[in-house]
């Protein structure tokens, strides 16, 4: 008797750990319940999230939207689970999306925002109809706010007569640059003479207004088209044309100006005067080629009885090549392209990609044999380019 009840107590001592490992699996089954039917409510999840642990202070240490106030994207991120569109129009980019802490990716349960406004709404048991009503009315304010834009008006330009009143394309003569580049040429060139100061010697914008404007009425009634035609008519052949194209400032057109060398009476002469100043449709070679043909339509002229001049650029040797008619290099042009590649850089400057220095040809040669007078400068290859890319064949 005694053994049976020592017996049945052991029995018990043992049931009492196996109760409690029972009753903690069947807790964990129900945990895992509770999860499952979480995320039904929540859709599919991104990989990391975490569901429920901020929602209504359920875990203390992480932070809570607040609803009706702006959402905190330096805590907080919105984002839109797979497939969660589907379940509810409201659910979407530009409509409202769930929102998660930034930092851990924790799912803030039962809280929503706006996508247009950024307020934070709180949403319980799937229910939208406040979502619903607050977007359509987001929706309809953000259409019957004008845009700001509207409200900015874009600056007037200035007329062509305008610009040129204010001598706003000469200005160039005063600038400290252009002013610096002519001294250095003048002392780099000049050999005789008086000293040359270019701050004094170059004249001012209004100076150049004033003979621009003299000579173009001078061109306007002394030259008309008829006259022009006659003497170009009676006029030894070939006949010399310039030409250059550039884009305005003002208005941003491409414009081809022409000049004609026109030769004055006996032992006077010739100038080059401007007859004609056309549109361009583009910048490109072809365009200029049509336009000079016009020109030559216009008075009279053959293409094979004009010796063109022109700077070396590629649109124009291409118009030149298409147009063809024979041409000649502006040697001046060639000359600054030859003095820029001789120049540059102005200062020495490290290159970043070979961390050597660089210098200007003559800053080299100043340095390694002294001064420059009297003794012979080897042309380098960046000199030469410019005259092998010109019309006339190269021998340099």
């Amino acid at each position: 008797m005694a053994s049976s009840s020592s017996s049945a107590a052991h029995l018990a001592v043992d049931e009492q750990p196996a109760r409690a490992l029972r009753l903690e699996l069947e807790g964990e089954k129900e945990k895992e319940g509770v999860r499952s039917t979480h995320n039904e409510e929540q859709g599919t999840r991104a990989e990391g999230d975490n569901v429920d642990y901020c929602a209504s202070g359920t875990h203390s240490a992480l932070p809570e939207p607040k609803p009706t106030e702006k959402l905190d994207e330096r805590i907080f991120e919105p984002f839109l689970p797979k497939n969660f569109s589907a379940r509810s129009d409201v659910w979407s980019t530009t409509a409202f999306m769930k929102i998660r802490v930034k930092d851990s990716r924790v799912v803030c349960k039962d809280f929503a925002v706006c996508s247009l406004c950024r307020t934070i709404f709180k949403c319980k048991k799937g229910n939208t109809s406040t979502l619903t009503r607050h977007h359509k009315a987001c929706s309809e304010k953000r259409k019957d706010t004008p845009s700001v834009l509207h409200y900015i008006k874009d600056p007037t330009p200035l007329a062509g007569d305008q610009r040129v009143g204010q001598a706003l394309p000469f200005t160039v003569t005063e600038s400290v640059a252009f002013r610096k580049l002519i001294q250095l040429a003048t002392d780099l060139g000049a050999r005789n003479g008086r000293p040359f100061d270019a701050d004094r010697s170059l004249p001012s914008a209004k100076a150049v207004l004033t003979a621009v404007k003299e000579r173009y009425s001078k061109v306007k009634e002394e030259l008309p088209l008829l006259q022009v035609k006659s003497r170009l008519k009676h006029q030894n052949r070939p006949l010399q044309m310039q030409f250059d194209a550039w884009k305005t400032y003002h208005k941003g057109e491409e414009v081809l100006a022409t000049t004609v060398v026109l030769e004055k009476d006996e032992n006077e002469g010739a100038e080059p005067d401007l007859i004609a100043l056309r549109k361009l449709e583009s910048g490109q070679g072809e365009d200029i080629a049509d336009t000079l043909q016009t020109v030559l339509d216009d008075y009279g002229v053959r293409k094979d009885e004009v010796l063109f001049l022109s700077d070396s650029c590629s649109a124009n040797i291409k118009g030149l090549t298409t147009l063809g008619a024979a041409s000649i290099p502006c040697y001046g042009h060639l000359l600054q392209l030859a003095v820029k590649a001789g120049t540059y850089p102005a200062t020495t400057v490290s290159n970043p990609a070979t961390g050597d220095t660089q210098k200007s040809l003559l800053r080299r040669q100043a340095e390694a044999g002294g001064s420059l007078i009297g003794k012979q400068v080897p042309l380098p290859k960046q000199m030469k380019k410019p005259f092998q890319a010109c019309q006339l064949p190269s021998t340099i």
